[in-house]
């Protein structure tokens, strides 16, 4: 029932869960602390991962911090540490490629050079879309030129 999927800049190793891996090791207030330091200052979480901070963006943000509490943070990052970390993980992404189910890889200019997909995984992938300009969110920074390219990789 699935046509095809596209992962953004998806976890798919262990040392690509950065910021996943952080979260997972911190206690759960710890994780909310760093929550409330990002809806407290939108503009400077922005400008720390090098977006220009404008109102559209920060009303965004702002609102995507808000959309969940630092137990869904804490509880997805432990999924994806825990589930990327197991020996069979490359096998299992391998059994979804071999499917026929065509997946497309999609990263951001800036943060394509550190996203580890394996070798195996970029070969088998249907494409490899690497949006110009942006980071790892693209879809904050440049969000039509973003959803323009999802959906022409959605096109049949």
């Amino acid at each position: 029932m699935v046509e095809s999927f596209i992962n953004v800049e998806g976890n798919f190793t262990v040392e690509d869960a950065f910021w996943t891996g952080k979260l997972a090791a911190m206690t759960l207030p710890q994780v909310d602390q760093l929550l409330q330091s990002y809806r407290n200052d939108v503009a400077g979480w922005l400008t720390s991962a090098g977006i220009e901070p404008t109102p559209e963006r920060i009303a965004i943000a702002d609102k995507a911090f808000h959309a969940q509490p630092a137990t869904t943070l804490k509880a997805m990052a432990q999924s994806v540490i825990e589930t990327t970390s197991q020996p069979a993980y490359l096998e299992d992404v391998n059994a979804v490629l071999d499917s026929g189910i065509p997946m497309h890889l999609f990263a951001g200019e800036r943060s394509r050079a550190g996203w580890h997909v394996p070798e195996s995984v970029l070969r088998r992938a249907a494409s490899l879309t690497v949006q110009p300009g942006v980071g790892h969110v693209m879809m904050l920074e440049a969000p039509e030129k973003f959803l323009g390219l999802v959906a022409r990789l959605l096109q049949p």
